[in-house]
C-alpha cells in the first residue's frame, strides 16, 4: 500500500461522520475508503450485484449493513 490514513472518531460522534450508520460498539472499524480509477464503473458493478449505494461528494458509499460490518467509501484514486 503506497499510502494510508487512519482517522479515530469517538462513538458519540459517529453519526456526524457516518450519517445513518449505527455505532455497534464503543470501539470498532466503522468504515474504509477504497480508491478506484472510475467510481461510476465501480458503482455499476456494486449496484448490479444488488448492493444499495448512497452518492457522496467524491463517489459513493456502501452501508456497513451491506458490507459485512464496515462501511465502504469508493472514491477516485
Amino acid at each position: 500500500m503506497g499510502e494510508g490514513r487512519l482517522e479515530l472518531v469517538r462513538a458519540s460522534e459517529a453519526a456526524a461522520v457516518l450519517p445513518g450508520e449505527p455505532a455497534p460498539a464503543p470501539s470498532y472499524l466503522a468504515a474504509m475508503t477504497i480508491a478506484v480509477r472510475d467510481p461510476a464503473v465501480a458503482r455499476d458493478i456494486v449496484g448490479n450485484a444488488g448492493v444499495p449505494v448512497r452518492e457522496t461528494d467524491g463517489g459513493f458509499f456502501v452501508s456497513a449493513s451491506d458490507a459485512f460490518g464496515a462501511g465502504l467509501f469508493f472514491v477516485t484514486g
